[in-house]
């Protein structure tokens, strides 16, 4: 499972953040444990209901538990101000 997400805001100045997690097999059933469902349509069942920003954050926070692969990437401000 991999999960890709852009956020606003860049430690580096810049105005966003991307991100990608992947949890890999070896991880998936504890990850399903934090997430409280027991495979992958109750996951997407869940996450098709999200309407608010701390139900995003908390799986953006669980996958980062349990992520087997990660890539991150902050934006950049170039301005010489």
């Amino acid at each position: 499972m991999k999960l890709d997400g852009y956020t606003m805001g860049s430690l580096a100045g810049g105005t966003g953040t991307e991100c990608a997690h992947t949890v890999g097999a070896v991880k998936k059933d504890e990850f399903f444990k934090a997430m409280e469902v027991d495979n992958e349509d109750e996951l997407l069942l869940l996450v098709d209901a999200y309407k608010e920003v701390a139900e995003w954050s908390k799986l953006h926070l669980v996958m980062t538990d349990f992520q087997t692969d990660s890539f991150v990437w902050f934006e950049t401000d170039w301005d010489d101000k």
